[in-house]
This record gives C-alpha cells, structure tokens and sequence, in this order.
C-alpha cells in the first residue's frame, strides 16, 4: 500500500498559475494513473465475484486479452486505460454497482469492459473475439468511435 500522493508546492503553483513543467504535470498524470489502476481493480473484484454482471462476456476471456495486448504493446494499453472515455465509463460503472447511478440493464454497461479488451487488442496486434455489448444497435469502442 502506498502512502497519499504530495504535490510540491512550486509545482503546484506552476499550475495554477497556468503553466506547468513537464515534472508537474507527469505528477498529475500519475495521480491519474494510479486513480485509474485503484477504481479498475475494484471493478474486476467487483466482477469476479459477480460475473453475470458482464452478460454473456466472460472475465477471463476478456481480461486475458487486455494482458495480451499489454505484454506486446504496453504503452499502447495505458494509453487507452488512460483515455477520458474508459475513465467516465469506469466512474459510471461502480457508481452503477454502488446504486447510486440509474441506467440500461447493468451488464450493459459492465460489459463494456469487452469493447475496452478489444480496442486494446486492435491496437496490439493481438487477436481477440468476444460478445460486446450494444446501446441502440451500436458498439462504442474507446478512442475509436461507434461502430454499428
């Protein structure tokens, strides 16, 4: 476990003051990262213990995936954890597990987690085949659009 994240004052300053060096916002990027990586092991936990959650999608076909295409291409893999559109549907997602958000039947939304497994194996190279779930007759797929 690691202790709360301290940001050193002048780069703190840098920023609200407009700017930022590089070091500041690498900072903030971590904080995010790290973030992101928390709310994302809540939610396989979450999803372990309840995989009808996913649909028809299965857990490990589907984390197995994102493992595959982050051994050939990492980078690549953090890039789309990272994107804004897996971070909102990772907010969405646990507040929907928590009851504290309405919406579409839930495996809907947890099962996007398949669309994010197989963004990230088209972006690796890597092979991929799953059921992906549908809003109104399309997939949205992270940082690549809808396909329907």
């Amino acid at each position: 476990m690691h202790g709360p994240m301290r940001m050193p004052g002048h780069w703190f300053d840098e920023l609200a003051a407009g700017g930022g060096s590089p070091e500041a916002v690498g900072f903030l990027v971590e904080g995010e990262r790290a973030r992101r990586l928390v709310l994302l092991k809540e939610l396989l936990g979450r999803l372990e213990e309840r995989p009808a959650l996913l649909g028809p999608a299965d857990l490990g076909t589907v984390w197995r995936t994102v493992e595959r295409a982050a051994a050939r291409r990492p980078g690549c893999v953090e890039e789309l954890l990272l994107s804004p559109q897996v971070g909102s549907w990772l907010a969405h997602t646990l507040r929907r597990l928590h009851g504290a958000s309405p919406g579409s039947p839930i495996w809907v939304d947890a099962g996007h987690l398949a669309a994010i497994a197989l963004v990230a194996a088209l972006r690796a190279g890597t092979a991929a085949e799953f059921v992906v779930p549908a809003r109104d007759g399309a997939v949205a797929l992270p940082t690549l659009g809808l396909a329907g």
